[in-house]
């Protein structure tokens, strides 16, 4: 649709819920008139194909409930409107010609064993997770799928990609004319953010056009066409020469590598491969007596994750690498991020392994061998539930608040990115160019740099890209960093930031790195899932996880009394015992009777849990005394 004509819109914004107007009430009216028109004009636009005539006639009347900051945001005030101006919401004589998801089919089952037996269908408990298409659709709905595509690694993208696209399957549904798609793709490439202007495509470019593609034709019989016309519009860059997030040690054919480049090649539809160890250690659980567990709290943190979308991004993983698990692994990697630390080096105690074996929904705990294969067939496809951790970080984060590069890991061979507001683990990185993508959202920020993170390279391409930062590094030769006053030892390029800000961001740096230090070494080295640097992959996801689950339920308890941040919740509800069952319909936990357990029913934090991937259709549901 080339132009859209509103020819009356009347807006009316009503104040209620304790927020004021501010200090400039007729600024912030002037700014809705500006901007809201525009962007509903902009919503309608993607809803339509380019070449369709669409008229309604009949009044479309939206209610889009906002707190105060989005009107100053014209970003976030693009994303509630676009969450409601769905098709659902126009006229029904024009609802059926808007680019609509389809209704909810459920993922293809695996080949082999599943690691639970479903629940009983139209139950309570087969509340399934969305398919990865309807996620992407979200996101596209909500504006922020660019930005949510740009965390994923080349191979995530391409294995999502051949998802996608496996998943619009439809043999004998009405084909799409050549011409047509050709320039539906053509005119989706002119508006993709950050796109070449010529040449290779990244990934994620690639699979946010096929996206775009699908909301407009939700049926492709013919996807041989679609990914040569995919080639022909936005060509696939190469597969990247730099490190890969496992380290060396694992073999290249076992981890995703070589999947990953037959996928970015031909986006084929995958078949699931045989993962040996992973998929002989997830046998089907049966209905099992009530067992003792150590803790609840790997669950109390999963229906944290499951609040800001955890869950559906994981579901979408495990759909995209095939695994025959369905992430029951995954969720035992979890869950020994969140129990108490090995006894004995490797050894847990049996109360531990029973608490692992009922959280994944598995008759026993997987060995760490089964572990490791199964990182190294994930390997880089689990990239997206990083991004997202970090996603929804730097869309909470507070831009007065400084963020930490330190060293972490084994050796101390990757950086961490450390939120200083609360207290969370970002991102790891294992060389420089990872790292600056991870800090691009963050850039009104000032940066703080340990003196071991603060390698040549990294403060080169610090400068470059123009980011505030401190640190305790002496410059080298020809830097031209500012010595900050009151700040022992401290030299920054300030940027567009204010000195002053900058160093009083700098005088956190010891609190910071200690803090940090505290946080690596509660979630990696004392709780790892394998031997260091036996699965990588999966115990630094499984720690982003953890660290935000355990930040997002010690705010929900205790923001209003004292500081917060992810061990807090970990030294005070790790020990809180219980007891577990999985039944046919759903996987029941029952938390032991006391103080805390008041505390979590008081802040509804005890809530059931459904649609969680691996528990083939049972919901999580807490039992109370």
């Amino acid at each position: 649709m080339a132009d859209i004509v509103i020819r009356r819109c009347t807006l009316r914004v009503i104040r209620h819920g304790g927020w004021s107007w501010g200090a400039d009430r007729r600024g912030l009216v002037d700014r809705v008139v500006g901007l809201v028109p525009e962007l509903v004009a902009a919503r309608l636009a993607e809803l339509f194909g380019d070449d369709e005539e669409v008229e309604i006639a009949e009044p479309v009347r939206l209610r889009i409930a906002l707190g105060a900051a989005p009107f100053a945001h014209p970003e976030r005030l693009k994303a509630a409107i676009d969450a409601a101006i769905t098709p659902e919401r126009l006229p029904a004589a024009v609802r059926a010609r808007a680019a609509s998801p389809p209704a909810r089919r459920a993922p293809a089952a695996p080949a082999g064993p599943e690691p639970v037996a479903p629940g009983p269908p139209g139950g309570e408990g087969a509340a399934a997770p969305p398919s990865l298409r309807e996620l992407l659709l979200r996101w596209r709905s909500q504006g922020d799928l660019a930005r949510r595509l740009r965390g994923f690694s080349e191979a995530a993208a391409s294995l999502w990609l051949a998802a996608l696209l496996d998943e619009c399957r439809a043999p004998g549904a009405r084909q799409p004319s050549e011409e047509d798609l050709l320039a539906g793709l053509r005119a989706i490439r002119r508006r993709l953010p950050a796109v070449a202007k010529g040449g290779a495509q990244p990934a994620w470019a690639r699979l946010a056009a096929a996206v775009e593609l699908t909301a407009r034709h939700p049926l492709l019989p013919d996807l041989d066409s679609v990914r040569q016309l995919l080639d022909r519009v936005l060509p696939p860059a190469a597969a990247p020469a730099g490190r890969a997030r496992h380290p060396p040690g694992e073999g290249a054919a076992s981890a995703p590598a070589a999947r990953a480049a037959a996928a970015a090649k031909a986006e084929a539809p995958r078949r699931p491969g045989p993962p040996g160890a992973a998929r002989r250690a997830a046998p089907a659980a049966r209905a099992r007596r009530e067992m003792a567990l150590c803790s609840v709290l790997p669950f109390l943190v999963l229906a944290m994750l499951r609040r800001i979308g955890w869950l559906d991004v994981a579901a979408a993983v495990f759909q995209a690498l095939q695994l025959a698990d369905r992430g029951a692994l995954f969720a035992a990697a979890l869950a020994g991020k969140l129990l108490p630390p090995p006894e004995r080096g490797w050894h847990r105690g049996e109360r531990a392994l029973d608490t692992i074996a009922v959280f994944a929904g598995l008759d026993s705990a997987p060995s760490p061998v089964a572990l490791e294969a199964w990182s190294r067939s994930a390997g880089d496809g689990l990239s997206p539930l990083d991004g997202f951790v970090a996603f929804e970080i730097a869309h909470g984060h507070d831009a007065a608040q400084p963020l930490l590069v330190t060293r972490a890991g084994e050796a101390e061979a990757s950086w961490l990115l450390f939120d200083a507001d609360g207290h969370y683990p970002v991102a790891w990185a294992h060389d420089e160019a990872a790292l600056l993508a991870a800090l691009a959202p963050f850039r009104a920020s000032v940066l703080l740099v340990g003196a071991r993170a603060a390698t040549p390279r990294l403060m080169r391409d610090l400068r470059a890209a123009d980011f505030a930062f401190a640190t305790d590094a002496p410059p080298a030769r020809g830097e031209d960093w500012l010595r900050l006053p009151g700040a022992a030892a401290c030299w920054a390029s300030p940027g567009d930031v204010p000195v002053p800000r900058v160093a009083a961001a700098a005088m956190r740096l010891p609190e910071l790195e200690a803090a940090a230090a505290a946080t690596g070494l509660e979630l990696l080295a004392l709780r790892p899932a394998v031997a260091p640097g036996k699965a990588a992959a999966l115990d630094e996801t499984a720690a982003l996880a953890a660290g935000l689950g355990l930040g997002l339920l010690a705010w929900s308890l205790w923001r209003d009394r004292e500081p917060v941040d992810p061990l807090l919740a970990l030294l005070r509800l790790g020990d809180l015992d219980g007891t577990g069952r999985i039944t046919p319909d759903a996987l029941e936990v029952r938390p032991a009777v006391g103080r805390r357990y008041f505390d979590l029913k008081a802040h509804n934090l005890l809530a059931d849990i459904a649609g969680v991937p691996w528990l083939g259709g049972r919901i999580v549901r807490f039992i109370g005394p």
